[in-house]
């Protein structure tokens, strides 16, 4: 038993050489593709926010990234009702982007971390349901922070309504 370890230990060691080998190579090829570091153009994802918002989709924002190298990337998150709302978003995102670059820059990626509520849909709208002293000068960036700690509340429905 001791020599059968023993030609078993030798093997090991003989492959422990080329095993590093192949991590250290698997590390160095991986390297360049995770280095990659993107900076937030705030003027741009401010605009594209500010758009989205006005065209029915007022509980989505958007963060546009830019790389060294040129590459941008849109990040989206918030809120719509349905998987429609949700790619609409990814649509006019990278169009109203794609319509501001250069025409030499690739497509942007779209990062969709929208999230769906159905509930949304049944909620009403501010000017309809919430009286003037209620409404608040709460910004969008507020109430979807407001939304994501404490969830959303739906408006009673029925006459007795408070």
């Amino acid at each position: 038993m001791i020599g059968g370890a023993r030609r078993g230990d030798s093997r090991v060691r003989r492959l422990q050489p080329l095993v590093l080998f192949w991590i250290a190579a698997l590390l160095i090829s991986a390297g360049p593709t995770v280095a990659q570091s993107y900076k937030v153009d705030a003027a741009d994802s401010h605009s594209l926010t500010t758009y989205l918002r006005q065209h029915r989709l007022p509980l989505v924002g958007a963060q546009v990234l830019a790389d060294a190298a040129g590459n941008r990337r849109i990040v989206l998150y918030g809120f719509v009702a349905t998987e429609f709302g949700k790619d609409d978003a990814a649509r006019k995102a990278l169009v109203f982007v794609q319509n501001g670059a250069q025409a030499v820059t690739p497509a942007p990626q779209v990062e969709n971390r929208i999230e769906i509520r159905p509930e949304i849909a049944r909620m009403k709208t501010a000017g309809n349901t919430v009286p003037a002293a209620d409404s608040g000068n709460e910004s969008l960036d507020q109430v979807l922070d407001d939304i994501n700690r404490f969830g959303v509340t739906m408006v009673p429905v029925g006459p007795n309504s408070k």
